[in-house]
């Protein structure tokens, strides 16, 4: 086979109401609004926007790889499970200030480092050529979670929003090491180039 082959693809492909319509993870609606996935992004766009039901976005081509069931498992995401009633026990009372626990604050930060670390390295490493609109979604730190909050309801909303906000960054990632070449094959050069980039070889294993 040819060096520049095209890899096989598991790409769902729909065809509705006279357009053809491609994702790769997500089954076609039962009911397809056009309105709706039609609709322009906030500005900036809210982390939630990222699951719904759009149409290809030159601005956001890697909406595709948003995951249909977010799973917040494994070594890499554990620590971003939590929901509106169970991020109350992440948060402390200092100072007359509400902070997010040291441990959970060092880890979302770190994490977020580590995930913008892979999109810009891998991406340059790609080649490839983005849409020159191309943008990003705003990222955890953007919703403040590191600040002391007076206001609990607030500040739980921020912490939401912020551990929302890595779902963009996990699909910005899965679109950033789909571009590389070969990323389907054992021992990928995306990982061996991460690793030479100066990251932990557990973390790249996780991110496979």
């Amino acid at each position: 086979m040819p060096d520049n082959a095209a890899e096989p693809t598991t790409l769902k492909t729909f065809y509705c109401d006279g357009q053809i319509i491609t994702s790769p993870n997500a089954d076609l609606p039962k009911v397809v609004d056009h309105i709706a996935m039609g609709r322009m992004f906030n500005d900036p766009p809210s982390p939630r926007e990222c699951r719904e039901v759009r149409f290809s976005s030159n601005t956001y081509p890697w909406l595709g790889f948003v995951p249909k069931y977010p799973q917040w498992q494994g070594n890499l995401f554990r620590k971003l499970a939590c929901n509106k009633h169970t991020v109350r026990s992440l948060v402390e009372w200092r100072k007359h200030t509400f902070y997010l626990n040291d441990d959970v604050y060092q880890y979302w930060r770190q994490l977020e480092g580590s995930l913008v670390h892979v999109v810009n390295e891998l991406i340059a490493y790609s080649g490839v050529a983005l849409p020159l609109d191309f943008a990003k979604f705003p990222l955890p730190s953007e919703y403040n979670y590191w600040e002391g909050h007076a206001g609990l309801d607030k500040f739980i909303k921020s912490i939401m929003l912020a551990r929302d906000a890595f779902l963009p960054l996990m699909a910005l990632c899965s679109f950033a090491i789909a571009m590389t070449a070969g990323f389907r094959q054992d021992n990928p050069l995306w990982t061996q180039r991460l690793v030479q980039r100066g990251c932990h070889t557990s973390f790249v294993e996780e991110l496979e």
